[in-house]
């Protein structure tokens, strides 16, 4: 079997917001990075984003000024598939959310990339088992969750499928923490991961309180910076629950777990706003009204204490 030491050549396919993140963290981790895209102006147009992110790095005193340009040339780019993937020992997929896309592109990868070669998919929609049914490796197929931005949060979640083999699994937990990052293994593949599931409950359950007339959007965005936020980013539920004490958890369920939203349909108030044509940031107005000056504002506070918090984790 080959080791997580073994993994030098990774093949990343789409080279858009996800691509050039995971193809720079693994330059800077000293792999041999060939990045695929149909698009020779989003190809450069993505090198040029894994510099701006290499040098917010060596900003955060994370790699050197060498660094920088040295992680650069490890990455190749390339619109021909077959020379991007048929010398790699991890093909890692990140093209947009389309099922019939994902699947023919595992179909033809597997029909090129070397024999040892694990396929993997960084969909946050679709389950392995979904693409492993495209290929003749369902063992060596599994899914890899990153977090946007990929180079700067550590965690990923690694969804083994029903066929996927245990080798394989081992094999990608010990690369990624041999590059840094925090792996959690799903044993069962499920619907929208962990990450996802915990996000949209946090979610249905806020919307249902603004709703309601309870609290506003900024409110409780603020209860979650100032208070949950500053908690989970510490201690996951389980640990919080074994440290308030499990008697103390029960009663609060029993008090609560009643209360909570169960809505199957989607939410009202998000509906609404998608018919009004407010979709956030992208149109200036979703739960708060957006300018130009607020958004360069916002993004650059995420980008500073997500560097932030990268410097302190490693």
């Amino acid at each position: 079997m080959t080791a997580p030491t073994d993994i030098k050549k990774v093949a990343v396919l789409g080279a858009g917001l996800m691509g050039h993140g995971i193809a720079l963290e693994l330059a800077a981790h000293h792999r041999s990075v060939h990045l695929y895209d149909v698009s020779e102006q989003l190809l450069h147009k993505a090198v040029n984003r894994a510099r701006v992110g290499l040098k917010a790095l060596n900003q955060a005193g994370l790699i050197s000024s060498d660094e920088i340009e040295t992680s650069i040339s490890r990455i190749s780019i390339s619109l021909d598939l077959s020379e991007t993937v048929e010398d790699t020992d991890l093909v890692i997929e990140a093209v947009s959310e389309n099922l019939d896309l994902k699947r023919s592109l595992f179909h033809k990868v597997d029909k090129i990339a070397p024999p040892n070669a694990v396929l993997v998919s960084n969909t946050s929609t679709f389950l392995p088992s979904a693409l492993a049914v495209a290929t003749q490796r369902p063992s060596q197929v599994a899914g890899v969750h990153y977090y946007n931005p990929p180079h700067l949060l550590p965690g990923v979640e690694i969804i083994k499928g029903p066929e996927t083999s245990n080798d394989t699994v081992e094999l990608l937990t010990g690369f990624y923490r041999s590059i840094g990052k925090s792996p959690a293994l799903i044993h069962k593949e499920i619907q929208g991961f962990i990450g996802n599931r915990l996000q949209v409950a946090l979610l249905r359950e806020a919307m249902s309180i603004v709703r309601d007339g309870h609290a506003t959007a900024p409110e409780i965005d603020q209860v979650v910076r100032s208070r949950m936020g500053k908690l989970l980013s510490v201690a996951g539920p389980f640990e919080l629950a074994d440290n308030q004490g499990l008697d103390s958890v029960l009663a609060l369920a029993e008090s609560e777990f009643p209360l909570l939203a169960k809505d199957r349909s989607l939410p009202g108030i998000l509906m609404d706003k998608i018919h009004a044509g407010d979709l956030g940031v992208k149109t200036g107005r979703g739960f708060y009204d957006w300018t130009v000056e607020s958004i360069e504002a916002w993004r650059k506070n995420m980008a500073d204490s997500l560097i932030d918090m990268a410097t302190h984790d490693r």
